[in-house]
């Protein structure tokens, strides 16, 4: 579910956009990013900055201009905002899971809010984003078990996680020539994530033991942009790419270990190694009919095996990873009340992804 907010010199423009509505209102009171064991790898759940109308495309549009909205994938596309809006964007989602394994089945549904934004434009050449954005999210529990050696007596082992990453970025988009644009993210990436392992020994012992370690990630973060534009007899060709260069983020961790919730053995600070984020690129191509339909397709190349070069992250990674996506929109333009100036627009969108 998303919900944006557009307001422009005279009026105020509100766009529902309902992706996902499940079981009434009584459904949004849980405030979960994420449920996925698969969160239990690298960062988490790796999350999107994408604008509801990037998200109806599945999330491509590296190509497109920020035209009636903040697209965020692209910071070069900035430099295309209508010079007397300002842009807010208060933005929420939603999503059903189901897991099942072994016979046994688990169903999980997240919501959040998860992006707040604002843009404007300077100049006729340059416009500016501020804006706070999900990175990554972890939540998971696991429940296993252990053996006791030399033994038929096992015991119960609860794997937890929580937390995640954040940015806070101020983007630049800066028109260069009439048809191409540059822009630049600078962003500032922080979060913690706690890792709970809590082995019950109570039927041995009458004892639990829980060993926590809080991590805490920081450090700078860049995204650079480029974006081209040409026009037809029938509409117009967007060209676009993003490039996150390789950067390291610092990394330091608290581990304590206590039993029952009251006595602690073990508590200290400690250091570990930087994580390093791989070099991703994104290349987009659009085109846009005076009809209304549109075409989107973005082809993403990331190298998540530089996790490996340290031991701070868990899980096993490899190179390259690629994805593709193709999406096909119709938008209709409407006024629904001319006295106010109110108008609107109606998207069907059919987005496809592929992951190698």
């Amino acid at each position: 579910m998303f919900f944006t907010i557009i307001m422009t010199k005279n009026k105020l423009h509100i766009l529902f956009i309902i992706l996902l509505s499940i079981n009434g209102i009584n459904c949004l009171r849980a405030q979960n990013a994420t449920s996925s064991p698969y969160s239990i790898f690298g960062f988490g759940n790796m999350e999107t900055a994408a604008h509801a109308s990037n998200s109806a495309l599945g999330n491509s549009g590296v190509a497109l201009p920020s035209e009636g909205y903040l697209n965020s994938l692209n910071p070069a596309s900035l430099s295309t905002l209508d010079s007397l809006s300002f842009y807010f964007n208060l933005q929420g989602q939603g999503s059903f899971n189901r897991f099942s394994m072994s016979g046994k089945e688990q169903t999980n549904f997240d919501t959040n809010f998860d992006i707040l934004s604002m843009g404007f434009r300077i100049t006729p050449w340059w416009g500016v984003s501020l804006g706070l954005y999900p990175f990554s999210s972890v939540g998971y529990e696991i429940n296993a078990g252990s053996d006791i050696l030399g033994s038929n007596t096992d015991y119960p082992i609860v794997y937890e996680g929580s937390g995640g990453l954040s940015r806070a970025t101020l983007s630049n988009g800066i028109k260069i020539r009439e048809n191409l644009s540059a822009g630049v993210d600078v962003s500032f990436l922080w979060g913690s994530s706690d890792i709970v392992e809590t082995a019950d020994y109570s039927s041995l012992s009458g004892i639990t033991i829980a060993n926590t370690r809080k991590w805490y990630f920081n450090n700078l973060y860049l995204k650079y942009g480029l974006q081209y534009n040409t026009k037809t007899a029938h509409g117009n060709w967007y060209a676009g790419a993003t490039w996150q260069p390789k950067t390291n983020i610092y990394a330091t961790f608290n581990q304590t270990i206590e039993q029952n919730e009251s006595a602690t053995y073990y508590d200290e600070d400690q250091s570990a190694d930087d994580v390093w984020l791989p070099n991703i690129y994104t290349f987009g191509m659009a085109r846009k009919w005076n009809s209304g339909w549109q075409i989107s397709a973005d082809y993403s190349f990331s190298e998540w095996s530089v996790l490996n070069e340290s031991n701070t992250m868990t899980g096993a990674f490899t190179t390259p990873r690629r994805l593709v996506v193709v999406s096909l929109i119709h938008i209709r333009k409407t006024n629904a009340n001319s006295s106010t100036g109110c108008h609107g627009r109606q998207e069907h969108s059919t987005p496809t992804e592929i992951l190698a």
